[in-house]
C-alpha cells in the first residue's frame, strides 16, 4: 500500500502542493495496515493555493484586508513562520523576534502598530518583556499568546500590559482576525481591553 503526506514546512516556505519536494511518500507492508498516526501541526490551510486562469489566488479573497506593522515574538520557528505568512498574505508588515529581549531591541526599532507575545520563551519570557515594553512608554496593543493559557497567567498578562489574551493553537484566520482587530486605525491604545 501506498501513502504520502504533504511537507507543512516546505508548503508554508511558499512551495506548490505540484513540487515533488513537498510531498512525503512510501509503502507501507501489508502486516502493518490499519496502523497510522496523526500528526498535528498548525493549520495550514491558508498556504494551500488553487490555480485559476493561470495565476495563484488564495482560497480567502478576503484574506488581503490587512494592513499596518506586526511584531511576533515567538520562539518556535514553525508556529512563527506559519503566524507570519498568514499576515503577510493579509497585508501586514511583520517582523519576527524569538526571544523577549529580540521583541524589545524590534520594538523599539519597528514602532509596530501590533505586538503578539508567545508568554514562553527562553532568555527573557514574554511576562518580562511586556513589563519592560510598557515601562519603556510602548503604547501599542500587545496580544499574550500562550498554549496554555489559565485564569491565573491571562491576569498575569494582563498585569505585565497586555491588552488582550490568545490561546494557541490559533489558525491562520484567527491570526488574520485578531491583527485586524487590533490594528484597525493602526491606533495607540492605552488601557486593557
Amino acid at each position: 500500500d501506498l501513502i504520502g503526506e504533504v511537507d507543512p514546512i516546505k508548503v508554508a516556505e511558499g512551495r506548490y502542493l505540484s513540487d515533488e519536494l513537498t510531498l512525503h511518500y512510501g509503502l507501507v507492508p501489508r502486516t502493518n495496515r490499519g496502523i497510522f498516526a496523526i500528526n498535528e501541526l498548525p493549520d495550514l490551510a491558508e498556504r494551500i493555493q488553487v490555480a485559476r486562469s493561470g495565476r495563484l489566488v488564495s482560497e480567502e479573497p478576503e484574506a488581503a484586508s490587512g494592513g499596518g506593522r506586526v511584531l511576533i515574538a515567538d520562539d518556535n520557528p514553525v508556529n512563527a513562520l506559519i503566524a507570519r505568512r498568514a499576515l503577510e498574505s493579509a497585508g501586514f508588515a511583520v517582523t519576527v523576534a524569538v526571544t523577549g529581549s529580540e521583541a524589545l531591541e524590534a520594538a523599539a526599532r519597528m514602532q509596530p502598530d501590533l505586538v503578539m507575545m508567545d508568554l514562553r520563551m527562553p532568555i527573557m519570557d514574554g511576562f518580562e518583556a511586556m513589563r519592560r515594553l510598557r515601562a519603556n512608554g510602548f503604547t501599542a496593543p500587545v496580544i499574550a499568546i500562550s498554549a496554555e493559557m489559565t485564569p491565573d497567567i491571562e491576569r498575569r498578562a494582563r498585569e505585565a500590559g497586555a491588552n488582550g489574551v490568545a490561546a494557541k493553537p490559533l489558525d491562520a484566520e484567527a491570526l488574520r482576525s485578531l491583527a485586524a482587530q487590533w490594528t484597525a486605525g493602526a491606533g495607540r491604545l492605552t488601557g486593557a481591553a
